[in-house]
């Protein structure tokens, strides 16, 4: 069972529209019992003192309802669990919360502005299937993008990063299904992801891995440390925790394209400060995970 989640703000509704007409597209490519692999979770949150109502465009209630009708939409044909909960900060406590049930064998995280091939459902049952039977340390398994800023990005990507520019500025984005016929599974030498990109957890890694709560509850560096964890896990503590590409299944993120494609113009935005991370900078991060080592090691002592 892989459970896809997402959080949604309020201008985001119009992209949770379009990402849930894309799931609907991808539906077709399953059978009777991949349905019963996959369950969705989506969250939508308004905390209090960050959009003055009286003066945005557009009320309170028609953005809650525009949620309720895309989930009710994704109802019909998955199984869904949806709310409105405006006590969730944002993802890093929502992820936290959602990783910690382990009511998943697999934990997919997405944001609603990323366009993907229609095949990503029936390519992560069928890979998660068979990685799981060869593979029982935890790992990840994530989708290819296009190609992304700096070269770091290379690893999980089908072209170099220099190519980037014309990616997110081309239509050839919106034609991504028809990019590259064959999808393999690839173990990658690395670790390498983003958070929002369909990243994939196997609940052993979720168990072992959680996020901490000097992270906070609002956004920042949650996919950052999961990542650096599992780099410092395999490189100096030589455990084995492998990420699996499925090389030619992509998948992009649509930034470039966000005033066509959200509503935010339509909201008055009091104040985002609270969606703070208490971790400011990836020195911050590494000082956390090594804070973590030492722990084990006193303990241990």
């Amino acid at each position: 069972m892989i459970k896809f989640i997402s959080m949604v703000l309020p201008w985001e509704v119009t992209q949770l529209g379009l990402i849930v007409n894309n799931f609907l597209t991808a539906a077709n490519y399953l059978n009777e019992e991949d349905f019963k692999q996959i369950k969705f979770q989506i969250s939508y949150s308004n905390i209090d003192g960050q959009i003055d109502w009286e003066k945005s465009k557009i009320n309170k209630q028609s953005t809650e309802q525009m949620f309720i009708n895309s989930c009710e939409l994704l109802s019909k044909f998955f199984t869904v669990s949806y709310e409105i909960d405006n006590t969730l900060l944002g993802c890093v406590g929502h992820r936290r919360r959602e990783f910690e049930k382990y009511d998943y064998d697999y934990c997919c995280t997405f944001d609603t502005d990323i366009h993907f091939d229609y095949r990503l459902l029936k390519k992560m049952i069928d890979a998660s299937k068979l990685i799981s039977l060869q593979d029982n340390n935890p790992h990840i398994i994530t989708p290819s993008i296009p190609c992304y800023w700096d070269d770091s990005w290379n690893v999980v990507s089908m072209f170099p990063s220099k190519e980037y520019d014309y990616w997110k500025k081309s239509v050839s984005l919106f034609g991504i299904t028809l990019c590259i016929d064959n999808v393999n599974i690839v173990r990658i030498p690395q670790h390498k992801w983003g958070g929002g990109f369909f990243t994939c957890y196997s609940k052993l890694f979720l168990e072992k891995y959680k996020l901490p709560d000097e992270l906070g509850n609002t956004y920042g560096y949650d996919d950052t440390y999961l990542m650096f964890k599992a780099q410092y896990e395999t490189v100096v503590m030589k455990n084995v925790i492998s990420q699996y590409l499925l090389q030619g299944l992509l998948v992009f993120d649509k930034r470039d394209f966000g005033p066509y494609i959200n509503i935010r113009n339509l909201f008055e935005i009091k104040s985002m400060g609270n969606q703070i991370s208490p971790i400011k900078n990836i020195n911050d991060l590494q000082k956390l995970i090594l804070k973590s080592y030492e722990k084990l090691l006193h303990q241990s002592n």
